[in-house]
């Protein structure tokens, strides 16, 4: 058994018996851990892969932006850090403190689609 299990049954318990998903992302990160050849393997038994992201609106740091504008400033930045990939995953959270990140969805959403880019769902 592994922590997706534990995952998906409480998902499953919200959302129904059909629910699956596909993906999985570490806490931290794949790229902040190291020996995850067996946890990988163990997730790709089940159907997971696991997926990061390439940007971030900074709300996780510890001097994160305090406006709308900062929000969209990171982001555009951290995208360009990518080197403008054609995939991007931005990292946000949804959580007690985390309230100007839902300020900022709307501005980030409309400069990603300014810029071409298309939304789906990573399920």
């Amino acid at each position: 058994s592994c922590d997706w299990d534990w995952a998906m049954a409480q998902s499953r318990a919200i959302l129904g018996s059909n629910y699956f998903s596909s993906a999985f992302r570490y806490p931290g990160g794949h790229m902040s851990w190291t020996n995850l050849s067996q946890a990988d393997a163990t997730l790709a038994k089940r159907g997971v892969g696991w997926i990061d992201w390439n940007a971030m609106s900074g709300d996780a740091d510890a001097q994160r932006p305090t406006t709308v504008p900062g929000y969209l400033q990171m982001v555009k930045k951290s995208i360009k850090e990518s080197n403008n990939p054609n995939v991007v995953v931005i990292l946000n959270h949804d959580t007690y403190g985390k309230q100007m990140t839902a300020k900022a969805m709307p501005s980030i959403l409309a400069w990603l689609k300014s810029q071409g880019y298309e939304f789906g769902v990573i399920a």
